[in-house]
C-alpha cells in the first residue's frame, strides 16, 4: 500500500512537470523508468503504463505543432516506427496460432514502451538547455544504475525490486548463484532483476558517456568505470563483449575528446596489473572466454557455463520446425512466445520447453512472431534508423549503434530498446541543436 502512494505521488510530479515543461515530463518519465521496476503497480494497473499515460495526455496538446517544426532527418526516424508497426500489424493478421486480441494487446504495449518514449524526446526536446539538463539527468542514472547494481552483486539482495514488486513476478533466487558464472561469487542484476537487463542496461549507458561529448572528461571515466563493472558482475558475457568491441572502435576515432584513444595506455596498464594480481582462475578464464565466444569447445575447455552457440542453433533448428512451410513467412503471430508459454505449454506447471528454453535472442522471437517477412519488416527498420540520423555518423555513433545491434542479435532487448532510442536521440538532437546554434 505504502508503494502505491510514493507512485501516486511520482505520478503527480510528472503530470506536474509535463504541463509546466513537455522536457521536463519527459525527464521525469525517463528518471521513474531508471528507478522504478516494470512490475510495480499503482493498486491495480502498471505503473509503467500509468505513467506513459499521463505523459501522452500532458503532451497531446503541443505534439502537432512540434512536429511540423521537425527537420526531415527527425521526421524520419519517427515515420520509420510507424512503417514498423503498420508492417507488423499486416503480419498479425496473416498469424493463426496467437488471437488477434492478443497479438494486438502486445504489439499495443511494445509501441508504447520501447519507442513512443524515444517519439516524445524527439518531437519535444528543442534548445541546448534542455539537451545539457537531460545530459546530466543521464549522468546521475548512470551513477544510480552502476551502484545499486553492485550493490545487488554485494549483497545478494535487490531491495528496491521487492518494495515495489506488488505484481505476481517472482524475485530472483540469489542462492543460486551463490557459486555463478564467470568465477563470480553472486550476480549483478538492476531493478528490473534481470541480469541480461543489467548488462545491456550498463553497456548502453557505458556507449553513450564514452560519445557524448557533452560530458566531462572525468565524469566520463568515472562513471563508465562504474557502469563496466556493473556489466561484468552481470555475468553476461554479450553485453562484456560488445564493451570491449565499442572500446576497439572508439581507438580510431581521432575526436580530441575520445577518452578511450586519450587514455588507452593507463587502460591497457590497468588490465594487465587486474590480470597480474588476480589468482582466481576461474575469473582469468571467464575473461578468455569472451574471446572464445562462438567457439563452444574452447568454453566447455575453459570451465564457464552459460548458453553457447550450439544452443542457440538448436533453437533456431527447432523454431523453424515449429513454423513450418505454412508459418514460416507470417510467424506464428505477435507476442507468441509469451502466449506459447501461458496456453500451449503451461511454464507454471511444465517449465521451459527444452526446445526453445527462454527464447533466448531477439532474432528467435521476430522469427517466431512475425516469420522471415517480419524479420525484413525489423532490419529495415534498423537500417530505416540509421539513415534518419545521417548528420551523426560520427566513428562513435557507428560504433554506438552497430555494438546495440550485435548484443541484441547475439542476446534479447531486455528492458534495454527504449533506453538505447531514447540516449541514441538525446545524442542526435544534442549534434543538431549544436550545429544549429552554432
Amino acid at each position: 500500500m505504502f508503494a502505491s502512494v510514493i507512485l501516486s505521488i511520482l505520478a503527480i510530479i510528472l503530470a506536474y512537470s509535463a504541463k509546466k515543461n513537455p522536457t521536463k515530463g519527459i525527464m521525469v518519465y525517463y528518471a521513474i523508468r531508471m528507478v522504478i521496476p516494470s512490475s510495480a503497480r499503482v493498486f491495480a494497473f502498471s505503473f509503467n503504463t500509468v505513467s506513459l499515460s499521463l505523459l501522452i495526455i500532458c503532451l497531446y496538446p503541443i505534439l502537432k505543432k512540434k512536429y511540423k517544426l521537425l527537420s526531415l532527418y527527425e521526421k524520419g526516424f519517427i515515420k520509420a516506427v510507424g512503417r514498423l508497426v503498420l508492417s507488423l500489424f499486416f503480419l498479425s493478421l496473416l498469424a493463426s496460432i496467437v488471437p488477434k486480441s492478443y497479438q494486438w494487446s502486445g504489439m499495443f504495449q511494445m509501441f508504447g514502451t520501447e519507442f513512443i518514449p524515444a517519439i516524445l524526446l524527439m518531437i519535444c526536446l528543442s534548445t541546448e538547455k534542455e539537451c545539457k539538463k537531460f545530459n546530466s539527468l543521464v549522468i546521475l542514472s548512470a551513477l544510480f544504475y552502476g551502484v545499486y547494481s553492485i550493490y545487488t552483486y554485494i549483497n545478494s539482495s535487490n531491495p528496491i525490486f521487492d518494495f515495489f514488486n506488488n505484481s505476481d513476478v517472482d524475485a530472483i533466487d540469489f542462492l543460486e548463484y551463490a557459486n555463478g558464472r564467470m568465477g563470480l561469487t553472486g550476480i549483478a542484476v538492476g531493478i528490473y532483476n534481470d541480469k541480461i537487463a543489467c548488462s545491456l542496461i550498463g553497456l548502453v549507458l557505458f556507449m553513450f558517456l564514452i560519445s557524448n561529448s557533452l560530458i566531462g572528461k572525468n565524469k566520463k571515466l568515472i562513471l563508465s568505470c562504474v557502469c563496466a563493472t556493473a556489466t561484468y558482475l552481470s555475468t553476461q558475457r554479450t553485453g562484456l563483449l560488445c564493451l570491449l568491441l565499442f572500446v576497439v572502435i572508439m581507438l580510431f576515432d581521432k575526436n580530441r575528446k575520445n577518452i578511450i584513444r586519450r587514455n588507452f595506455l593507463v587502460l591497457c596498464m590497468g588490465v594487465i596489473l587486474f590480470l597480474s594480481f588476480t589468482d582466481n582462475k576461474d575469473v582469468i578464464n571467464s575473461i578468455y572466454s569472451i574471446l572464445y565466444l562462438f567457439d563452444d569447445r574452447m568454453q566447455q575447455q575453459l570451465g564457464v557455463g552459460g548458453s553457447n552457440m550450439e544452443l542457440r542453433l538448436f533453437q533456431y533448428m527447432n523454431g523453424l520446425n515449429y513454423l513450418g512451410f505454412t508459418n514460416i513467412l507470417q510467424g506464428c503471430g505477435f507476442s507468441f512466445p509469451n502466449y506459447y508459454y501461458g496456453n500451449i505449454w503451461r511454464s507454471d506447471i511444465y517449465g521451459l520447453d527444452y526446445r526453445f528454453a527462454g527464447f533466448e535472442s531477439f532474432p528467435l522471437k521476430i522469427l517466431m512472431n512475425s516469420g522471415i517477412l517480419g524479420m525484413i519488416s525489423w532490419g529495415i527498420f534498423f537500417k530505416r534508423v540509421f539513415v534518419s540520423f545521417k548528420v551523426n555518423r560520427s566513428v562513435s555513433s557507428i560504433a554506438f549503434y552497430s555494438c546495440y545491434m550485435i548484443a541484441i542479435i547475439l542476446t534479447d532487448t531486455s528492458a534495454s530498446l527504449y533506453l538505447f532510442f531514447m540516449l541514441f536521440v538525446l545524442k542526435f538532437k544534442g549534434q543538431l541543436l549544436k550545429e544549429k546554434y552554432g
